[in-house]
């Protein structure tokens, strides 16, 4: 595998985009290619390069262990519908409860990815309460990058 379709295969089988050219030496070429089999060879210093990557990379798809989870409470209103799955966010065979998804410096909501208004962003900002998602029903809340 040369270091483009490492980069290719980290970016869809992860979804994170990587600097393969940063991270891995440039692959040997012969003839004007570099995906030839014959070519491609795998020296110790290679794959210590490929195990480097790895490593990184792992760190960036599983994020920092250090972070402990963090607990909100959310108060549902009292004549909220409680009869019913609410949302495709919650478990099967749930009945009532809410969908919470955190918004940060993207302006989309978490749940249904709809654009969400600039007024209603810095609505959630200042108000520091969880507000609805017009499109979707979701609790939003704004958490701030890190």
């Amino acid at each position: 595998m040369n270091r483009a379709e490492y980069t290719n295969a980290v970016r869809d089988l992860l979804a994170i985009e990587i600097n393969g050219e940063a991270l891995l030496p440039a692959d040997d070429s012969r003839y004007g290619f570099d995906s030839i089999g014959d070519v491609l060879t795998l020296s110790p210093l290679l794959l210590e390069r490929y195990m480097a990557a790895a490593r990184k990379i792992s760190r960036m798809a599983v994020g920092d262990p250090a972070i402990l989870p963090a607990f909100e409470t959310y108060d549902v209103p009292k004549y909220y519908m409680q009869d019913d799955r609410m949302d495709e966010g919650l478990l099967f065979g749930s009945r009532g409860g809410i969908a919470v998804v955190a918004m940060n410096s993207a302006a989309v909501c978490g749940g249904c990815r709809v654009s969400i208004r600039p007024q209603a962003i810095q609505e959630l900002k200042a108000a520091h309460a969880p507000m609805i998602c017009e499109s979707c029903g979701r609790y939003l809340y704004w958490q701030d990058s890190a």
